[in-house]
């Protein structure tokens, strides 16, 4: 028997329009779910639950049942998160429930756990190429990507806060969900059998990416949920068919062109493509106290003597010097 649940009603104000004019900074992402049903913005969060709940029945993601004596079943928690743009702007509020996945046992109920992701150097090298051919790039998100992986394991996993419908009893697993180990590769393996079936094959470059040979060959960069196309301009009733073939399997979001990627935002010339990433940077320098410090052409005097043995060592924990570093790698 399918796990059930409560009337998914909606309230009329949860939408865009309702929380457009919030600012950004005044929305406060809860940690849990009492926290949610106790914020100013309930009512939002709420929709999102819903939405995330009903995702997770229509996909039957498990069963109700009693499990057996010993069972190791995992913990699950609603996690909230405000989705914005590249510019901080709110887009919409998104819960998910997730299994910690730390309680699992390898070899009882997960084993392997790769799955590529893709690589920065290879969207950057594409959208370069795409400039300077005149593609056109499409977006196409993927929406709750790691329910449609199936999973070889015996997995159980406590029900959800706020739509538990029998305490004796707890979720059978039919498909992969959010947290657990494997989820990110029992995605992957999904989605690579479906581009497959579609006439893609996988770059030997980078395993993210796939390419669909042909006169106007279209080329997409998988990042986890979020598919990334480039194609010719001419070739768009192609790449329609392909959307439409992954959409029957997939419940997704059309995004069009991308106006943001991965953080990025994205502005389009007439024979160009521009990146850049303002929101990463300011966050960047709030994060490190560095909003109001003044630009130095050079990190150093040149008068500067640096050497091994020379001055105290850093204090990481007032200076985190190695943190600040890789976050830069991102940029």
């Amino acid at each position: 028997m399918s796990c059930g649940g409560p009337s998914l009603d909606v309230p009329e104000h949860a939408t865009a329009a309702g929380f457009a004019s919030l600012s950004a900074a005044d929305i406060l992402e809860p940690k849990t779910f009492k926290q949610a049903m106790a914020s100013p913005q309930s009512e939002l969060w709420q929709e999102a639950l819903d939405s995330e709940y009903a995702s997770l029945m229509a996909n039957l993601t498990w069963e109700l049942r009693t499990p057996p004596p010993g069972a190791n079943i995992l913990d699950g928690k609603w996690v909230f998160k405000v989705k914005r743009d590249a510019s901080g702007n709110i887009e919409r509020y998104k819960a998910r429930y997730v299994a910690k996945g730390f309680q699992q046992e390898q070899g009882v109920d997960y084993d392997e756990v790769f799955a590529p992701t893709g690589k920065l150097a290879t969207l950057h090298a594409l959208i370069a190429f795409a400039a300077q051919n005149g593609l056109h790039l499409e977006q196409l998100d993927i929406k709750t990507a790691f329910l449609y992986g199936d999973l070889q394991e015996e997995v159980w996993l406590a029900q959800p806060e706020g739509y538990v419908q029998d305490p004796t009893k707890a979720c059978f697993l039919l498909k992969s969900i959010y947290g657990l180990k494997q989820a990110p590769r029992a995605w992957n393996l999904k989605l690579h059998d479906s581009l497959t079936q579609l006439g893609f094959r996988q770059s030997a470059a980078d395993p993210s990416l796939y390419i669909k040979d042909g006169a106007k060959p279209i080329w997409l960069l998988v990042y986890v949920d979020d598919l990334f196309f480039v194609t010719a301009s001419s070739n768009l009733a192609e790449l329609q068919s392909v959307k439409d073939a992954l959409q029957e399997e997939f419940e997704a979001r059309e995004l069009g062109r991308p106006s943001s990627f991965l953080g990025m935002s994205i502005q389009y010339g007439e024979s160009s493509i521009s990146l850049s990433q303002p929101r990463l940077i300011s966050d960047l320098l709030e994060q490190y106290n560095m909003l109001d410090c003044k630009p130095k052409p050079v990190p150093f005097s040149p008068s500067t003597v640096l050497g091994k043995d020379r001055g105290e060592p850093l204090d990481t924990a007032k200076y985190p010097y190695s943190a600040l570093v890789g976050s830069l790698l991102y940029l």
